[in-house]
């Protein structure tokens, strides 16, 4: 029995659903016209959302936000209203994308199956880590797998079928760290002190206590008044 019908304005490719059908849900699906229309309960057509302006490989929604993997080889982050707010360019052709979510250490992010046998892992645009495989993966599941929460379950080109658990003791925020300790300078470049600078500080040094004591008198003066 179908509950409801919507019209597109092209052939629906991808689809990623939020929501629940009694309650509220939006839809947003990727067509052959190289957009992404969004359908919300008791609309009878879809509106434009996203104009990627390259054809969609992946679809995944987290939290407000919507993360689009293209043919163009970039990761891209939009809002629901089709702002873009940030993109990455990949070292490879994308191949499948997975979101996930460890809820033990408050971690979301997305999995991106690469052409070159990488699976890299995401936490909005920061690499936390990478998996290289001998082949490119076609498909790929994060979830529960027996009694392990953090399972990725992958598929590749050849068939094979790999699976990946992921260690309770795992530290993912290590790898975050050093990755943007790698991205900052060492060396920052302070101004030089001016005249006018040493002798205010050497003012606020040798007046501290009458300084803070007319700070104080004052911040009174303004809760009275």
């Amino acid at each position: 029995t179908a509950l409801a019908r919507i019209q597109l304005a092209s052939v629906p490719v991808l689809l990623s659903i939020a929501g629940v059908y009694e309650v509220d849900y939006k839809i947003y699906v990727s067509c052959r016209d190289g957009n992404i229309y969004s359908v919300r309960r008791g609309n009878k057509s879809a509106k434009i959302c996203i104009q990627t302006g390259s054809h969609a490989v992946g679809i995944e929604k987290q939290g407000k936000n919507i993360l689009v993997g293209a043919m163009d080889d970039s990761l891209s982050c939009y809002t629901s209203r089709g702002k873009k707010l940030w993109s990455l360019q990949l070292p490879s052709v994308i191949t499948v994308m997975e979101s996930f979510e460890i809820k033990t250490k408050g971690i979301k992010g997305v999995l991106m199956g690469l052409k070159n046998g990488e699976v890299r892992l995401y936490k909005e645009k920061t690499l936390v880590n990478k998996l290289l495989l001998q082949e490119h993966v076609v498909g790929m599941k994060f979830g529960r797998f027996g009694r392990e929460d953090s399972t990725l379950v992958l598929i590749t080109g050849s068939g094979k079928l790999a699976i990946k658990m992921l260690k309770r003791t795992a530290n993912l925020e290590t790898r975050m760290i050093d990755t943007l300790k790698t991205a900052t300078p060492g060396k920052l470049n302070l101004p030089k002190k001016t005249r006018l600078f040493t002798e205010q500080a050497t003012r606020e040094r040798d007046n501290s206590t009458s300084i803070f004591r007319t700070f104080h008198r004052d911040l009174e003066l303004i809760k009275l008044y």
